[in-house]
């Protein structure tokens, strides 16, 4: 955890560090943002997906599905995986 007022000079080593867990920043002693570390390209496709508003829903659909009991065949999915991630790109 890293107080705002305190990074200062430090911020080039606080981000420069690898970090294993994300890195919290405070203000006035409440969090206001995250820091993650990114190893690769593939470190940020992941998280793209994961703000993707048409890959959310594509997910919570897929959860509706299995729970009435029904599925997604092998090729609709991963087409519709391939189109979250060019439109995130």
């Amino acid at each position: 955890m890293a107080a705002i007022d305190e990074l200062g000079a430090d911020v080039r080593r606080l981000l420069g560090e690898r970090r294993e867990a994300p890195l919290l920043l405070t203000l006035d002693g409440r969090p206001i943002a995250v820091v993650l570390g990114l190893e690769d390209a593939e470190d940020l496709d992941r998280l793209k997906l994961w703000f993707s508003p048409e890959f959310q829903a594509m997910l919570e659909a897929s959860r509706e599905q299995h729970r009435a009991g029904l599925g997604i065949d092998h090729d609709t999915f991963w087409t519709g995986l391939e189109s979250a991630v060019e439109e995130t790109s």
